[in-house]
């Protein structure tokens, strides 16, 4: 189901040694795969903790199963609590935190532009020097099933913020850990002191083409709710971004009235 594979895993692993955090924030619990490793790996730091939000009440894949079920099978991780979190959205994640935020893991939609909408949702929370963690870059390259999303805020970033897999896992550190058949799947954003040019240019990525999939378009209620954060945590012109997007690619949209589509034909005829 597109889990964290073993050159994910260790990536994820150099970067908590390195910053060996205590406040963890996950975009994406599903299974609970990665929550469980991401606890296994902080324990080794002392107390943590980890905050992981998901928008449904089950495991997406298969509904009998509970959110985060395959925490019950992680090795033991008693230096770290572990809260889960339903039925929220990045949106969500400043009413569960009390502290700034020193890594964060996002891995939960990918068609485009809900990477970009869950790091600007997080951005303002992170200690300058933090990183947020982004899966499954390569999917752009899918067939049928390919989605945008990590692709384009990875093109929206300065090689001082990149952090890349080979940055970080080196021939021989994986092990005997399974991995797929795919290359660079995982990166990380620096997050810098100043993050307003950071902003400038990921809420860049609001004007290119929208992924076009209905059932995980941007819904009215939440595109009027990220609207307002947009205003509010980082002013007219990433609010203005964002509107202008979605006025232009979101499937939510509702279509242009009757006249306006006369318009259009009547147009289209004059100009051949």
């Amino acid at each position: 189901m597109g889990a964290v594979d073993g050159n994910d895993i260790t990536f994820l692993k150099a970067l908590i040694d390195e910053l060996k955090p205590k406040n963890f924030v996950e975009i994406g619990c599903a299974s609970g795969l990665s929550t469980s490793m991401l606890a296994m790996m902080l324990n080794r730091h002392g107390q943590a903790s980890i905050h992981s939000f998901d928008l449904m009440e089950t495991f997406y894949a298969d509904p009998t199963k509970k959110l985060g079920y395959l925490l019950q099978d992680a090795l033991p991780h008693d230096q770290v609590r572990v809260n889960i979190h339903p039925s929220c959205t990045s949106l969500d994640v400043p009413k569960h935190l009390s502290s700034p935020v020193d890594m964060c893991f996002i891995d939960a939609a990918h068609v485009h532009p809900w990477p970009l909408i869950d790091t600007l949702a997080v951005l303002h929370l992170m200690r300058p020097g933090s990183v947020i963690v982004q899966h499954d870059l390569q999917m752009y390259k899918g067939a049928g099933g390919y989605a945008l999303g990590p692709k384009i805020l990875h093109d929206q970033l300065t090689e001082a913020e990149l952090v890349r897999l080979a940055d970080k896992v080196h021939p021989g550190d994986v092990g005997t850990l399974k991995t797929r058949q795919i290359d660079n799947n995982i990166y990380a954003i620096r997050v810098p002191e100043d993050k307003s040019d950071l902003v400038r240019r990921l809420c860049d990525g609001f004007y290119v083409g929208w992924d076009r999939r209905p059932k995980k378009g941007v819904g009215p209620a939440f595109a009027a709710r990220f609207s307002a954060f947009m205003l509010e945590t980082y002013g007219e012109e990433a609010q203005a971004a964002f509107d202008v997007g979605a006025a232009r690619y979101n499937p939510w949209q509702p279509p242009p009235p009757p006249f306006h589509k006369r318009a259009y034909r009547k147009l289209r005829k004059m100009i051949g």
